[in-house]
């Protein structure tokens, strides 16, 4: 598993959050931090996604208005995963947790989650 690190940047470029995570794959890493920005991006709308020390993808809302991340490309655990960072965001006490959009997609991403019992869909 490598090991990825996601700054999640305001509209001028300024860091609002910083996440660090393992994952399998860059793709996976780059499903994960899309999810992530997605839920966060009426606050978040740009981010950049670190692999030890070189950019691996930058997202700016203008020039990628759609996120490449699905729900049912991703697996269970990487589900569960955005799931529980996205609670913890919105548990903080940080401005980023109060994201509207957030609240949105924990309530979206619980029932994809719930909703698939012990397997997969």
């Amino acid at each position: 598993m490598q090991r990825y690190q996601l700054y999640l940047l305001g509209p001028k470029g300024d860091i609002r959050n910083f996440q660090e995570f393992r994952m399998d794959s860059d793709d996976a890493a780059r499903a994960f931090a899309d999810g992530l920005q997605d839920a966060v991006s009426d606050l978040c709308p740009r981010y950049e996604l670190w692999r030890d020390n070189r950019v691996l993808f930058q997202r700016d809302d203008h020039d990628y208005p759609t996120p490449i991340f699905s729900h049912k490309l991703m697996t269970r655990d990487l589900q569960e995963e955005l799931l529980r960072r996205e609670e913890m965001l919105h548990e903080s006490n940080l401005a980023i947790g109060r994201s509207r959009r957030l609240l949105e997609r924990i309530r979206a991403l619980r029932i994809v989650v719930y909703s698939r019992g012990n397997g997969i869909g």
